[in-house]
């Protein structure tokens, strides 16, 4: 067996060639976003889950807070997929990815609280 093999990421923050910057709508979009997320009590890593609405603002700094709203939702949902996935078995994560692309698709589904949180 060899020994562990070490990687070195670019410094992206000096080699992407336009400033960074952050939706200005972030604090408001984050705060509605969660407030969403919470009232179905399906995702229990709210630290992880404020992080990717902050990255949500970086990836669309100039969307209004609208679609900034969209985004996050979306980025919490398909997290919340994961998450719920992560621990289940492999049918029981067959039926929640099951129910996840009913609901996104508008076909009728499981009223789980994943299905509702998805199709609303």
């Amino acid at each position: 067996m060899t020994g562990a093999r070490q990687f070195v990421l670019p410094d992206l923050l000096t080699i992407i060639p336009y400033p960074w910057s952050c939706n200005p709508h972030h604090p408001e979009a984050s705060v509605d976003a969660a407030a969403w997320l919470d009232s179905f009590d399906l995702l229990n890593a709210k630290a992880k889950r404020g992080l990717l609405e902050l990255s949500a603002a970086y990836m669309y700094p100039d969307v209004g807070l609208e679609e900034l709203r969209t985004c996050c939702d979306c980025i919490n949902a398909i997290t919340v997929l994961d998450e719920i996935t992560d621990i289940q078995d492999g049918e029981a994560a067959q039926q929640s990815t099951d129910t996840y692309l009913a609901a996104i698709s508008g076909k009728p589904g499981e009223a789980t609280n994943l299905y509702r949180m998805i199709s609303q």
